[in-house]
């Protein structure tokens, strides 16, 4: 006797799949999202999450969604004079850095050295790197929105932080303008 095989293959399933994902955009971009699908694009793409039934995650989510679902994932602007990004990073949280030149008094510095320029929840960034601009030229620093009192669109806590809340772009483009004019009034003899 034959054992039986399954009525289903995995090809049928995985055509069922992205039936279900192009219906589901197709429903983002007419603005017939149904209550079952909470969705995100990003760059184009869309992160769809079905689920059955209300829950503790997906309730905070849909309270906060105003906050950080039309936001761009990506910002580039010049405060007092420096190239300056901000960045949608892991959990939906915004991280923004600040490029200073090389000969800038604060280039070079470890995360120590910068106790007295005072930045949301402070400075998690100091470096080289290509994280302000494209070209990687100068010192750059950088903080986040991704700590205890800020609340996360993709944290796995996120429904569970009381109090928590979202950092949005106007507050972290606000956060860059001030510290950027900071760091532009520093002079090689502060």
């Amino acid at each position: 006797m034959k054992p039986k095989v399954p009525s289903f293959s995995f090809q049928k399933r995985a055509s069922e799949k992205a039936a279900a994902r192009a219906n589901d955009e197709e429903k983002l971009q007419s603005g017939q999202v149904s209550p079952a699908v909470m969705a995100r694009v990003n760059g184009g793409n869309l992160h769809a999450v079905r689920y059955k039934g209300p829950s503790k995650r997906i309730q905070a989510m849909a309270e906060h969604t105003e906050s950080w679902f039309n936001e761009p994932d990506y910002l580039d602007l010049t405060a007092s004079g420096y190239d300056c990004r901000i960045k949608r990073q892991r959990f939906g949280v915004l991280h923004a850095y600040i490029q200073i030149p090389n000969d800038h008094p604060l280039s070079g510095s470890d995360l120590e050295d910068l106790h007295g320029i005072q930045v949301h929840n402070g400075w998690t960034y100091s470096g080289q790197g290509t994280h302000a601009t494209v070209d990687g030229g100068g010192w750059t620093l950088g903080f986040n929105c991704n700590h205890p009192d800020d609340w996360a669109p993709y944290g796995r806590d996120s429904a569970n932080s009381v109090g928590a809340v979202y950092r949005d772009i106007h507050f972290v483009r606000s956060e860059i303008e001030r510290v950027a004019a900071v760091l532009a009034g520093m002079t090689a003899h502060d």
